[in-house]
């Protein structure tokens, strides 16, 4: 089942760590890039348009952008199943956190008024007027 087109995809801070992607070449590592947003924009589980709508969508060569995908493919980045291409692990990545996780990213940023073991911190009593 297909889910409406994204907006945006999300692009994680560690991607300079990733080894997988730290290997590509600066032309691959866009190309990477790019696929990430026509999988958003397809919506359909990181499957990505057909190779040709690509292409010129990228001003390239439908030959050339098979063999950058390939290329891709070798590291598992997307793969080539069906006659289609997908990004590999597009729903892990683009998910939305769990409610613990937002919770304690929101916490984070608010500096959530709680000690280490999660319960309320004693807040100072205020005179009233």
């Amino acid at each position: 089942m297909s889910r409406p087109s994204l907006a945006w995809v999300k692009l994680y801070t560690s991607i300079p760590h990733d080894p997988k992607i730290g290997q590509l070449s600066d032309h691959l590592f866009r190309r990477f890039i790019e696929c990430l947003a026509f999988a958003g924009e397809v919506g359909n589980h990181g499957l990505l348009p057909p190779l040709n709508d690509m292409a010129w969508v990228l001003h390239c060569d439908p030959d050339q952008l098979e063999a950058e995908l390939i290329e891709l493919g070798r590291v598992s980045m997307v793969n080539h199943a069906g006659g289609q291409w997908r990004v590999v692990n597009f729903d892990k990545w683009q998910s939305p956190p769990t409610s613990t996780v937002r919770t304690r990213a929101w916490r984070d940023r608010q500096g959530s008024g709680r000690n280490a073991e999660g319960t309320a911190r004693e807040q100072p009593r205020t005179k009233r007027k």
